[in-house]
C-alpha cells in the first residue's frame, strides 16, 4: 500500500502536472470549440485523449532517478480533535497516550471524536517520543523548552498522492520550534515512519497504477456505475399540472434523493418526469436550470455517495456519516434556492399563455413509481459502502472487510437490478452505458496524471498562502467551475492537508500528509466543490446529462455563457452570503 512518508521533503518539477492540466483543458475546451465538439463526442476518443496523458505520466515515473515511499498500510477510523484549556482528554475522559476500548483500528472502527488541543498533532498508535525540530533527541537542538513532536495517526492509507523520493526538486521543510522557545500550537511536525521504497523504472510505474487504478480509480467508478445502473431502473411516471408548487415540490425531492442515490442517479429518476409535467409550458428553461443547481449538484452534498466529490474524501478517509454535518449549509442553499425558484416560477406561470395553461391542466396523468424494488438495492449499496471500508471492523464485531469485497458486493447490487427489473422500464428511462462510460474513460487519466500535483502538493501544500475557510471555500469553488470538481476536491483537500492552524478542530486518520486535515477547512473544500460544481455546465458531470435530455426534449437551454448568466446571477450572491455565515474565519 502507498502512503506518503512525511519524511520526504522533495516534490516533483512543476512542470510533472502539465499533463494533468492538460487534461483537464482538453475536458473544458474541446466541447465549446465547432470543429472538435463533433470529434469529443466520441467515448474512444475521449478515452484516447485520457490515455495519451496518463501514458506520459508514467513516462515520467518510469524515467526519474527515485521510486516512491511505501509502507504497510493499518486501518484506523477517524477522529476528530478539539481546543480544551485542561490537556488533551478523550470525551470519556481518559489521558491521551491511555489504552481505551475501541481505539484504533482494530476496535468497531475506532472510537470517533478524540479531543485534543487544538494544533498538536495526534498521537500516533506506535507510540510518541520526544524530538527537536528534525526529529533529534532535545538536547541536539540546543537545551531548554525544545518542541516535543508526537508521531501522527498512521492515516491508513495516507494520501491519494506518492511519496517523491530524494532526487525531485526539495521543497522546504515544515519549521518546528527552535531550541530554547516554547512551543507555538499549530506548528508540531509529525515524525515519519520507516520508510521503504520501490526501486526506480518499472517497479515505480506499477505501484502508481496500483494505487491510482485498483486502490482509487476502481473503487469510485464501481459506486457510480452500481447507483447509475440501478436508479436506470426507475421509472417515474405521469404527467401533473405544472403550477410553481409541483414545480418545487419535485426539485424539492430531488434535493433530498441526490444525497441517497447519488446527483446523476436522482437527475436520471426526475429530470424526464420534470419535462414531461412541464411541456406544456413554454416558460421552462429556468426550471432546467434550477434542476441543475438543486439536483445535479448542491442536493448531494449530505452523503459520499451522493457527489464523487465527497465520495474521494470517504476513499481518503473521511467517516461515511460525517458529510451529514454539511446539513445547515445544504439546507440554506437548497432552502435559499427553492424559494427563489417559487417566486420566479410564480411570476413565469401568470405569463404563460391562457392556452398553454388550459392544455396544461387537460394534459394530466397519475403519478407513479415503477420498478420500486431498486430502492432496495439502493439501500444495499449505501450500507456496503458505509460498513464494507477495508481496514475497519464491521460494526459491533472485529471482523474486518477484505480488500475490494465493498465492490463486488456493490456490483452485485446492480446484477440484481438488472435481474429484477423489467427491460421495458429501462428503455421508459431511455437507459444507455453512454455516460458512465464518458465518465470512466476521463477519469482513468485523471486519477493516473493527478498523482504528479498531490505529490507536490503534499510537501509543498503550505506554500500556496492559503489558511482560512473562506479561501479554500472560493479556491475550491471557483476551480471546481471550470475543472471536473471531483479532482479540484482532492487538490484542496490534500493542501488543507498539509496546514495545522492554531485553534481549529481536526479530522484524523485521513490520508494526507499529517494523517489530519482540519476541520473547518474539510467543510470549506467540500462545500466548495459541491457546490461551485453548478457554476458552469462543465463542472459537475451530470449538467452536461440534463442539459442534453433536456435538448432532446425540445427545450432551448441557454449556451455555455448564457447559462454562467444564470448561476453569476443566482448563485454567486448566496455563496457570499454562505461565506459570511459560515467561512468568515
Amino acid at each position: 500500500m502507498l502512503l506518503l512518508a512525511e519524511s520526504a521533503t522533495y516534490a516533483p518539477h512543476i512542470l510533472g502536472v502539465l499533463p494533468f492540466v492538460a487534461l483537464l483543458l482538453a475536458i473544458a475546451i474541446l466541447p465549446l470549440v465547432h470543429r472538435a465538439a463533433h470529434w469529443w463526442e466520441h467515448n474512444r476518443n475521449k478515452l484516447l485523449v485520457a490515455a495519451a496523458f496518463a501514458l506520459v505520466t508514467l513516462v515520467y515515473y518510469g524515467l526519474r532517478p527515485t521510486g516512491v515511499v511505501a509502507h504497510a498500510a493499518h486501518g484506523h477510523g477517524t477522529q476528530e480533535h478539539a481546543a480544551h484549556g485542561h490537556g488533551p482528554t478523550t470525551r470519556e475522559g481518559a489521558a491521551v497516550g491511555q489504552s481505551e476500548p475501541g481505539a484504533g483500528g482494530h476496535g468497531a472502527g475506532g472510537q470517533q471524536g478524540s479531543e485534543l488541543e487544538a494544533g498538536t498533532v495526534p498521537e500516533a498508535a506506535h507510540g510518541t517520543r520526544p524530538a527537536g525540530e528534525h526529529g533529534r533527541p532535545p538536547a541536539e537542538e540546543g537545551g531548554g523548552a525544545a518542541q516535543q513532536e508526537l508521531d501522527a495517526a498512521p492515516a491508513g492509507e495516507r494520501g491519494p498522492g506518492l511519496s517523491p523520493g530524494p532526487g525531485d526538486t526539495p521543497s522546504e521543510p515544515s519549521r518546528g520550534v527552535r531550541g530554547g522557545a516554547a512551543p507555538r500550537r499549530g506548528l508540531a511536525r509529525p515524525t515519519a515512519p520507516p520508510e521503504e521504497r520501490t526501486a526506480p523504472g518499472l517497479a515505480t510505474v506499477k505501484a502508481v497504477l496500483h494505487h491510482a487504478v485498483i486502490e482509487e480509480f476502481i473503487p469510485f467508478m464501481v459506486l457510480l456505475f452500481s447507483l447509475y445502473v440501478i436508479a436506470g431502473g426507475i421509472v417515474v411516471r405521469g404527467d401533473l399540472r405544472a403550477t410553481p408548487a409541483v414545480n418545487t415540490t419535485i426539485l424539492a425531492t430531488g434535493g433530498v434523493l441526490a444525497s441517497l442515490i447519488g446527483t446523476t442517479g436522482a437527475a436520471m429518476v426526475l429530470i424526464r418526469f420534470l419535462l414531461r409535467t412541464n411541456a406544456e409550458r413554454k416558460r421552462k428553461v429556468h426550471t432546467v436550470v434550477f434542476f441543475i443547481f438543486i439536483v445535479a449538484n448542491i442536493g448531494g452534498s449530505l452523503l459520499p455517495i451522493g457527489d464523487p466529490p465527497l465520495f474521494l474524501g470517504y476513499l481518503m478517509g473521511v467517516d461515511f456519516l460525517w458529510t451529514l454535518r454539511l446539513w445547515s449549509h445544504w439546507g440554506l442553499m437548497v432552502g435559499a434556492l427553492l424559494v427563489i425558484y417559487y417566486l420566479w416560477d410564480a411570476w413565469a406561470y401568470r405569463r404563460e399563455a391562457p392556452q398553454a395553461i388550459q392544455l396544461d391542466n387537460l394534459m394530466r396523468q397519475r403519478l407513479s413509481i415503477v420498478g420500486r424494488i431498486n430502492f432496495l438495492w439502493i439501500l444495499g449499496v449505501v450500507l456496503a459502502v458505509a460498513t464494507l471500508s477495508p481496514g475497519k471492523t464491521f460494526p459491533g464485531t472485529t471482523w474486518e472487510a477484505p480488500p475490494h469485497l465493498r465492490e463486488v458486493v456493490q456490483l452485485a447490487f446492480a446484477g440484481l437490478s438488472l435481474l429484477t427489473t423489467s427491460r421495458e422500464y429501462r428503455r421508459e428511462n431511455q437507459f444507455n452505458y453512454t455516460a458512465i462510460n464518458e465518465v470512466a474513460c476521463l477519469f482513468i487519466g485523471i486519477f493516473i496524471t493527478m498523482q504528479v500535483p498531490i505529490e507536490i502538493l503534499q510537501a509543498r501544500g503550505g506554500e500556496l498562502g492559503l489558511l482560512r475557510p473562506w479561501q479554500f471555500f472560493w479556491a475550491t469553488g471557483l476551480l471546481s467551475s471550470f475543472l471536473d470538481n471531483a479532482p479540484t476536491y482532492v487538490v484542496y483537500f490534500t493542501t488543507a492537508g498539509t496546514l495545522t492552524p492554531p485553534g481549529m478542530q481536526f479530522l484524523t486518520g485521513v490520508r494526507t500528509a499529517t494523517g489530519q486535515i482540519p476541520v473547518e477547512l474539510l467543510i470549506a473544500v467540500s462545500c466548495g466543490a459541491v457546490f461551485m460544481g453548478a457554476n458552469t455546465y462543465i463542472g459537475n458531470g451530470p449538467n452536461f446529462m440534463v442539459k442534453a435530455i433536456a435538448e432532446q426534449s425540445g427545450v432551448k437551454m441557454p449556451s455555455f455563457f448564457g447559462y454562467m448568466a444564470f448561476s453569476c446571477g443566482i448563485l454567486i450572491p448566496l455563496f457570499v452570503g454562505l461565506t459570511f455565515l459560515f467561512f468568515r474565519g
